[in-house]
């Protein structure tokens, strides 16, 4: 019987076919384990960037707010201070 020109001659790993495959699982196999932690890592990006903009936003309002309440601090030490020079002068 002759052998069908998809196997080698006298070879003993089998059919070219069969190697043939294997090469295309581990293609595929090294697509998968390279190709799907960048992607998670492209959405975590874009995910943390959307995160950020957040938090800057919020952090900005605070600051806004911590001043408002400085300058009422400073309104309220300046009054006292008036007030306890009142006591001190009478």
């Amino acid at each position: 019987m002759e052998r069908s020109s998809r196997y080698r001659p006298d070879s003993a790993s089998g059919p070219v076919l069969n190697d043939a495959i294997i090469i295309a699982v581990i293609g595929l196999v090294g697509t998968i384990v390279a190709g799907v932690p960048a992607v998670l890592i492209q959405r975590a990006r874009e995910e943390n960037n959307f995160d950020h903009a957040i938090v800057q936003n919020r952090l900005k309002g605070l600051l806004n707010a911590v001043g408002e309440v400085s300058e009422q601090v400073e309104k309220i030490d300046d009054k006292l201070e008036e007030h306890l020079k009142d006591h001190f002068t009478d």
